[in-house]
């Protein structure tokens, strides 16, 4: 500040005290800098744990393709003397349907064994329907077939109620006879006493398409309201 006469007589300084300011900054910088590593050490080990993720995956393919062989040789033999007994000339009707019932049943699960050696395919998404002509009312007698003997160790009843049913319908016979004998399975499993029932029945066809209902009935447990 100068005087009247043009000299400096004193000053005035304005002073910010800015330690705060750098004491954050420091802190900012440490902070950014532990967060690049944490980041860094996050990325290293999501990378690994992909890397075991793919290796488990493809560990997984190979023993189920693996085991899938392995249960088709002695499955086929089953299969097969199943069939060469049948031919059999001393075998009254009860065996000879029992014998077709152990080769629908084989026959169903070398199938099933078939797909998953396909398991590339349903990681892929590449799943499709294998339609064909099937007579709805002989698949659900084969499957009330299969699943009876099961019933009747518990002591149950196991019902086929067959209702109005179009001839022949295209319809994925394997996925479908897989379903069926899924919910059936549960529905001994759950049943202590009384029956296990199946029903077919057509509710109407229209322009070549026709709808059927399946149901699954059983007089076990339930499943609870809530």
């Amino acid at each position: 500040v100068k005087g009247k006469d043009g000299q400096i007589t004193h000053y005035v300084a304005n002073l910010i005290d800015i330690t705060r300011r750098k004491q954050d900054e420091q802190e900012l910088a440490t902070y950014r800098n532990h967060l690049e590593e944490r980041v860094a050490e996050r990325t290293h080990a999501l990378v690994v744990a992909l890397e075991q993720a793919e290796a488990a995956n493809r560990a997984k393919s190979v023993f189920l393709s693996n085991m899938s062989h392995e249960l088709r040789t002695p499955l086929n033999a089953v299969i097969g003397f199943s069939q060469l007994m049948a031919h059999s000339a001393h075998l009254d009707e009860q065996e000879k349907r029992n014998l077709a019932i152990i080769n629908r049943s084989g026959n169903h699960l070398l199938t099933l064994i078939n797909d998953v050696l396909e398991l590339s395919k349903i990681e892929a998404g590449h799943v499709h329907l294998s339609e064909a002509a099937t007579d709805v009312a002989e698949l659900a007698r084969e499957v009330a077939d299969m699943l009876r003997p099961r019933a009747e160790q518990g002591g149950l009843t196991l019902n086929l109620t067959l209702g109005p049913l179009p001839g022949r319908v295209r319809v994925d016979t394997v996925k479908l006879r897989q379903i069926l004998l899924n919910l059936l399975s549960n529905a001994v499993k759950f049943t202590r006493s009384g029956q296990v029932g199946l029903s077919v029945a057509s509710q109407g066809q229209l322009a070549g398409m026709a709808r059927i209902e399946w149901v699954v009935s059983d007089t076990g447990v339930g499943i609870a309201q809530a």
